[in-house]
């Protein structure tokens, strides 16, 4: 038996890049969680926009959209593909919008503490993926 249901059937699509995506997909296992697609970007500059366009026609189901990220809010890849997958989303007359998953704003790009970084890790995986 496959890991997902048909793609129509997929009811939310979790888009990110880099490392998290191991984390993404280990909990989408452990959940046994089916109709979750996530995404993984390899390069987001330049912005693959054909590549993401397709892949929304790809999910007619989907319902959910969230781009998830380790780094907090003012960090990382959020505020640069954002506006952009929401184009595309705009452009295909999904009326939804893309939710951010990941750690709140902050000073610093880590907690520094291990300990507190892996709980905040496992809520950002657990929330983009149930």
């Amino acid at each position: 038996m496959g890991e997902l249901v048909p793609m129509k059937e997929v009811r939310r699509l979790v888009f990110c890049t880099g490392q998290i995506y191991y984390d993404l997909l280990e909990k989408r296992r452990a959940t046994k969680t089916k109709d979750v697609a996530i995404i993984r970007l390899e390069q987001v500059g330049p912005f693959p926009y054909e590549e993401v366009e397709t892949l929304l026609k790809e999910y007619p189901g989907a319902k959910e959209f969230v781009w998830a990220q380790e780094e907090p809010l003012n960090f990382g890849a959020w505020n640069f593909v954002s506006p952009r997958i929401q184009v595309l989303m705009d452009n295909q007359k999904i009326k939804k919008e893309l939710i951010f998953q990941g750690r709140p704003p902050s000073g610093s790009p880590a907690t520094g503490f291990s300990k507190l970084h892996a709980r905040e890790q496992e809520t950002i995986v657990t929330q983009a993926i149930c």
